[in-house]
């Protein structure tokens, strides 16, 4: 009797295990789609602009600064323009100008190098190395979200999570939040998003001879 007592007991442990996994997996291929639509949707977009604003954290020191930036993308080519530098990328230069120093770095673009922001690896992070939780619907504002966890499988990373919330009515990134190990955060809100806005070339690339007095430092 105990024996089967304990067989029963086993076999609904093992049930239970099994339909959790099924349930992870579902959970996992639904934040899939859901960032497959959002991919998608972006990538149709000739090219944006993207108007945020940027809130650094650490809970350990206490320190907070918020800051905004604009974003404009087209096709592999973008411009992040913040308050301090502005980071232009035409997929041949990255060109990084220096406002307080007026300086700016020219160097070769590499699409492998730690902190490429290419839309490629803004958009489509979740493909490989992470894993994905689907967390549910949440209120950002006016707007209702579906917020989504991502998971670094490389531990030695100092990324602890990413959590990415979408629009669920227009599929567009509202709001990315990161937490690193070290205590840092960073949340990002889009505030205006612009699409197939008009866009040349130029505008990705650094004009040194409308900026005659800035100093020209060339890595390549």
């Amino acid at each position: 009797m105990r024996r089967l007592i304990t067989l029963v007991i086993v076999l609904i442990s093992t049930l239970c295990v099994v339909n959790a996994q099924d349930e992870m997996k579902v959970s996992e291929q639904m934040a899939r789609d859901i960032l497959s639509q959002m991919s998608n949707t972006v990538k149709s977009y000739k090219a944006f602009r993207m108007t945020f604003s940027m809130t650094n954290e650490n809970k350990r020191t206490g320190s907070k600064e918020k800051t905004t930036g604009v974003l404009i993308v087209k096709g592999d080519k973008y411009v992040i323009d913040l308050p301090d530098f502005v980071t232009y990328n035409d997929t041949k230069t990255v060109s990084v100008w220096q406002r307080k120093n007026n300086e700016v770095d020219i160097s070769d673009a590499d699409p492998d190098a730690e902190g490429d922001l290419s839309p490629s690896k803004l958009f489509c992070a979740y493909q490989s190395g992470y894993k994905l939780r689907l967390l549910g619907d949440r209120k950002i504002g006016s707007k209702t979200c579906t917020e989504i966890d991502l998971y670094p499988t490389d531990k030695k990373t100092n990324i602890i999570r990413i959590r990415l919330s979408v629009d669920a009515s227009t599929n567009a990134i509202q709001r990315i939040f990161q937490q690193m190990k070290s205590g840092d955060s960073t949340t990002i809100d889009i505030e205006k998003f612009e699409t197939n806005v008009s866009l040349s070339d130029n505008d990705f690339v650094f004009d040194v001879v409308s900026h005659k007095d800035v100093e020209v430092v060339d890595l390549r």
